[in-house]
């Protein structure tokens, strides 16, 4: 591919991509976690108010998280200014995943990872959202980019950048370390291979820079281990928080992150099947580095239990790898087409079908972005269209079920319909708030008056827990078998709350 042609084909999807990312930034209201960070900006005047904020809002962020929402919004706070940085990010991330592509695989697999990314809703929704994702996403592109960078062509300015990447990453988000970590991972087996294949001496020269970098990285992070401190010890962790990885982990996240129908998953999955035997064939820390930062997040998460429920906002730095992969798996097998002139074509046919589903896909969610956004301000939207606005929080999803997490909570059972709808009902608290059980579908939805809709699922055919959350529902059956009363548990005392007689809200109709 030519140096123009290339060019070209990098503007036109840096130019999709910000209209996709503009063109419904001011439709929906700000939702919850939104006004939060709305709130933090509000009450923070200077920079020094902004930095001790951490220690206002139990330290889960950093005190860089809302900076760039801050800078923004100087001369005035508006939903569109608090999230146009997540749109700079968003594109930003974007560039970063065609340079680092074009580095690792050639210039039609950069243009490829940066492609899906633009077209991902899952990344769309995140470039407009006032939340910290899209900085991690970047900054974790930048530092690997520069890390790569060094380790292929040792070039001290690289090296520099991934210092100072992965210091503004550690500042943006804590699942930076995990990274910075993975990084010294790479390192050490780059140290390995070049001690086997020059020795010692080379192998202890080649390492010492990364050694200066290391130190420096520590000394500029010093500042933050305050922050950290308080973040972990008040996670206050779930033990049945984990994520449960699985043999159908891969098709779950596919589903995901990519835009379209069963097909265009299943399109996905097998090109990550090619990448990853491609990236394999490379044989060296780089590939390594690829692999650890997509699985590590996982790992993580799928070993270690946390405080809040599990969805893929926390595995959001590991989206870059992941099309990485899928597009060096297209490249691939584009490239084992024996005719030259159609090689170009494959690869072309490969990025059509995955857009054509998500261009009938971007109407959909901007129109459902304009009627489920305001989750937190009127309750009567929760089921709008059929859908759990307020059970998903990201309207990206159309084959997928309302959550788009992935956890497991103990073993699940399948209820009876029969039973389900016995127990859908509306219950009474002592202190007059109700609860309504519904019917959706194969599984009951939990509903406080005035607050979010949850999905439940069930442990047995008298315990229910949330399906996002550390709470359980737990039916008390009359002497008949019918459901007299429920008690709601989780992170104290239980409050029981009496069925009401009357009609049933269940069903799988929408209010």
């Amino acid at each position: 591919m030519s140096r123009p042609v290339f060019w070209l084909a990098a503007t036109a999807i840096l130019g999709l991509a910000l209209w996709w990312r503009l063109e419904a930034l001011d439709r929906r209201p700000l939702w919850l976690d939104e006004t939060s960070t709305e709130a933090v900006v509000r009450e923070s005047p200077t920079l020094a108010v902004l930095w001790s904020h951490g220690a206002r809002d139990q330290f889960l962020h950093p005190p860089l998280a809302y900076l760039g929402n801050w800078l923004a919004t100087r001369d005035g706070i508006t939903p569109e200014r608090l999230r146009l940085p997540s749109v700079a990010e968003g594109l930003a991330s974007i560039a970063l995943a065609i340079a680092l592509g074009t580095r690792l695989f050639g210039r039609g697999a950069g243009l490829l990872t940066g492609f899906l990314l633009a077209i991902s809703f899952h990344h769309v929704d995140f470039s407009q959202e006032a939340r910290p994702y899209m900085a991690s996403v970047a900054l974790t592109l930048a530092a690997y980019l520069a890390l790569f960078t060094w380790v292929e062509r040792r070039r001290p300015a690289a090296l520099a950048a991934f210092v100072a990447c992965s210091a503004l990453a550690l500042y943006t988000y804590h699942l930076a370390l995990l990274h910075v970590g993975v990084a010294a991972a790479v390192v050490a087996l780059d140290g390995l291979a070049t001690a086997r294949r020059d020795g010692l001496d080379a192998a202890a020269r080649r390492a010492a820079p990364f050694g200066i970098a290391g130190a420096t990285l520590v000394f500029l992070y010093l500042p933050q281990i305050e922050n950290l401190r308080g973040f972990l010890a008040g996670s206050g962790a779930v033990p049945n928080h984990v994520l449960g990885l699985g043999p159908r982990v891969l098709d779950a996240v596919a589903d995901r992150w990519v835009s379209g129908p069963a097909w265009a998953t299943a399109l996905c999955e097998v090109a990550f099947a090619v990448g990853a035997v491609r990236l394999a064939r490379r044989r060296d820390a780089v590939a390594a580095g690829v692999a650890a930062w997509l699985a590590a997040p996982f790992l993580l998460f799928g070993l270690v239990p946390f405080s809040k429920y599990f969805d893929l906002r926390f595995l959001i730095s590991a989206v870059p790898a992941f099309f990485l992969v899928v597009a060096a798996g297209i490249d691939g097998a584009a490239r084992a087409v024996p005719w030259p002139r159609l090689r170009a074509a494959a690869a072309l046919v490969c990025a059509a079908l995955l857009f054509v589903p998500a261009a009938r896909l971007h109407p959909v969610y901007r129109d459902a972005a304009q009627r489920c956004g305001d989750i937190v301000r009127d309750p009567a939207i929760f089921t709008a269209n059929g859908r759990l606005c307020a059970d998903h929080l990201m309207l990206n999803t159309i084959r997928a079920e309302h959550q788009w997490v992935l956890r497991k909570v103990g073993r699940w059972i399948e209820l009876p319909p029969a039973l389900l709808d016995a127990y859908a009902g509306r219950y009474r608290f002592a202190d007059g708030r109700a609860i309504d059980l519904r019917r959706d579908g194969d599984h009951l939805v939990a509903q406080i008056e005035g607050r979010y809709a949850f999905a439940l699922v069930a442990e047995s055919e008298t315990r229910l827990p949330f399906r996002v959350d550390h709470r359980v529902i737990t039916i008390e059956r009359a002497p008949d078998g019918r459901p007299a009363a429920l008690v709601l548990s989780g992170g104290g005392p239980g409050s029981r709350a009496v069925r009401e007689a009357g009609a049933s809200p269940g069903g799988d109709e929408t209010p």
